[in-house]
């Protein structure tokens, strides 16, 4: 039985999405022919070796280039995006190699890197501009709620292995940065919108101008309407997606060597989901239509100051509040971060980075249908404080860096991770580094204080006459989950037009979450049945390794080529006591290999031609089969402030599934074909 039924939606019928689709081939296969034609016009204003002098702040929290970084880092620039045509930050992370991105339904994600994904993937760090969106609350990041304005992102930073040694805690399996563009780099208007099969309807404006003679601002504000996805089974989903945002950015100096920045922005949405919902009559599940409803906003203010040449210092506060209300239940979660940091030359081979934090946030939780915390108010501490030494031992040749975050919170208490990373510039063109680290995942407040009801297990005639209800506790005393970490990677640029970056690495993991059963009732009201609580715990171990490679590559002037390929391997085993050794299955929940081709041309007439290629392999044990994918997007830009594009999504297929929640027992939906245009206007 389906509660609430979605009412039908304005679908694009199949045959008219394959006239279109049959458009947009017929018109690339024409231009195909264009390429031979002489080109004056380069395809990017961004070289190959410009690409590698691209500055990254993730790996170290300091600005190095991208050839110097002792990690496994990859830049998403902003010309990656606007090629790609993706409309959401999540689409763009596929090109990373590492980085395992599934589409849930039509506004859910599961993203991580190395390994270990699900809807809230615990084990990566994702932040904007330094501020951190990893919620504490249920370990994981909300990604329906970070539809920022794509225009704005300057470059998106991922970085794969722990970075816990800097940024501290749940920065275990990888760092996704996403830097947005400072306030003199928006001057102006744009405007830009567009619609289709899947993005129904999406729109946004931004103006930026001068405040005094040091500083200027941008405010903007943008909107999305995004139809959902039918269900595997074949019946009409119910997961459309709204969103709605608006914010400001300014930047400025108070003197030569003080600058600062504050920034933020309010975004309220509302997005479908299809909720299995435990019952103890037969078919012991009932299927209920609902929304989610969330809101959320944050300001955040820094202050530069550089001291001398070779040293400086910055201080960063923010404050963020995020709600989210929907059937399984209610919560408000609020956060003050304060982060202050210095950085100063000790000598001429020593370059030394430090600093320290403080994190107070509080929740509120109101019960829903399914779920209740006891307390339903909460608040927590966190303290903090880095170190970092970058020690040059033969000079402009190799360098080793030791540093470690120390942190205590009020799940696990204190806790110290480490790290240790050598790089070797062997010439010019070749760099080789390697790393050990020790990262760790704290416990949630949700696996602390929380009660789920999971599901209904169907009576058995020969061994449980009875349904059993089945509740997950949560447990106080958890230990944090850790991982360490080793890595080693080779930089090469192989041809003024070929760069190649290459990443291998072995992870072992400890106390990995697991549920045992804590107790056991029998009632008889409504009617008979058994009650099972299950608790968390940690009694899983194991180990992940896998191999990554990155190619760019500038075959003429006017195409250029990014390649990505992933291999993985995760083996997770739970101890014997634990209920459900089950839970090891998710160690299997993102390929084993994964391939993305990336091809931008620039055609004559200023007519963009631009493919990608993805294809993933099967996950077996969550029962999703291999795809293979491919967007198209042809683009024209009639003068320098105007562009009009024609975007296929999903090409290859009418649909396609990309992943299965097994816990969180919501409608499994598919990828669907997708058409849209749009249009960008500057001035």
């Amino acid at each position: 039985m389906v509660v609430n039924p979605k009412q039908p939606k304005n679908r694009c019928p199949e045959g008219r999405c394959s006239r279109i689709i049959s458009v947009l081939m017929a018109i690339v296969i024409a231009l195909v022919p264009w390429v031979a034609v002489a080109h004056t016009v380069d395809l990017t204003t961004m070289s190959l070796e410009e690409l590698m002098e691209i500055e990254i702040t993730s790996a170290s929290r300091k600005p190095q280039k991208l050839s110097d970084t002792a990690a496994a880092a990859f830049i998403i620039t902003q010309e990656d995006i606007r090629r790609s045509g993706v409309t959401t930050i999540m689409d763009a992370l596929r090109m990373a190699p590492g980085v395992q991105v599934a589409q849930v339904d039509g506004n859910k994600w599961a993203i991580t890197a190395r390994g270990l994904n699900g809807r809230f993937a615990t084990k990566l760090l994702v932040l904007i501009d330094g501020r951190t969106i990893y919620s504490p609350f249920f370990s994981g990041v909300l990604w329906e709620e970070q539809d920022i304005m794509l225009e704005d992102i300057e470059r998106i930073e991922v970085v794969r292995g722990p970075g816990a040694s800097i940024w501290g805690a749940n920065a275990v399996n990888g760092i996704i940065n996403i830097i947005t563009k400072t306030a003199v780099d928006t001057q102006g208007t744009l405007v830009s919108g567009g619609g289709g099969t899947h993005e129904r309807a999406f729109g946004a404006v931004r103006h930026g101008g001068e405040l005094g003679d040091t500083g200027h601002y941008r405010i903007f504000a943008k909107a999305n309407d995004r139809k959902g996805f039918d269900e595997a089974s074949g019946q009409e989903g119910y997961n459309d997606w709204q969103n709605f945002m608006t914010g400001f950015r300014a930047d400025g100096t108070f003197t030569e060597d003080n600058a600062w920045s504050l920034h933020g922005n309010i975004i309220t949405g509302s997005a479908g989901q299809t909720h299995n919902l435990p019952s103890l009559a037969a078919p012991y599940v009932e299927a209920v239509n609902s929304d989610s409803d969330s809101t959320g906003a944050y300001i955040l203010g820094r202050w530069s100051r550089r001291l001398s040449a070779t040293s400086g210092t910055a201080l960063q506060l923010y404050y963020v509040q995020d709600r989210y209300e929907d059937i399984t239940a209610d919560v408000r979660e609020d956060s003050l971060d304060l982060d202050f940091q210095h950085h100063f030359h000790l000598g001429a081979r020593q370059e030394i980075t430090w600093g320290l934090g403080y994190r107070f946030g509080w929740t509120d939780t109101d019960s829903g249908v399914r779920a209740y915390y006891d307390p339903d108010s909460l608040n927590d501490h966190l303290f903090s404080a880095f170190v970092q030494d970058e020690i040059m031992v033969a000079a402009e040749t190799l360098w080793l860096t030791l540093g470690s975050k120390f942190e205590r919170n009020d799940y696990t208490g204190f806790e110290i991770q480490p790290s240790a990373r050598i790089r070797w510039n062997v010439n010019n063109t070749d760099t080789l580094w390697g790393a050990v680290s020790r990262a760790i995942r704290t416990p949630s407040r949700a696996e602390a204080t929380s009660v789920y009801r999971s599901i209904v297990i169907p009576p058995d005639p020969l061994t449980m006459p009875y349904p059993s209800d089945v509740y997950v506790v949560g447990t106080a005393d958890l230990e944090s989950e850790t991982v360490w970490a080793f890595e080693a990677g080779y930089r090469i640029v192989l041809h003024p037009m070929v760069s190649m970056d290459l990443a291998a690495f072995y992870n072992r993991y400890d106390n990995q979450g697991t549920l045992a059963m804590t107790d056991f009732e029998f009632e008889t009201d409504p009617v008979p049945h058994n009650v099972l609580y299950l608790g968390w715990g940690t009694d899983m171990d194991g180990y992940s390794y896998g191999l990554e490679a990155a190619v760019d590559v500038f075959p003429k002037p006017w195409w250029k080529l990014r390649m990505a390929y992933t291999w993985l391997n995760v083996t997770l085993e739970a101890d014997e006591t634990s209920l459900i050794p089950e839970l090891a299955a998710r160690a299997e929940n993102s390929p084993d290999h994964q391939v993305s081709l990336f091809s931008m041309v620039q055609l004559p007439y200023d007519v963009q031609l631009d493919a990608w290629l993805r294809y993933a392999g099967d996950v077996d044990a969550h029962d999703v089969p291999a795809y293979t994918t491919l967007d198209l997007r042809l683009a024209w830009r009639p003068t320098n402030h105007l562009e009009l594009s024609l975007v296929g999504c999903n090409l290859l297929d009418p649909s396609h599934l990309e992943y299965r929640e097994l816990y969180l027992d919501t409608a499994v939906t598919e990828v669907e074909r997708s058409v849209y245009g749009k249009l960008t206007w500057t001035f």
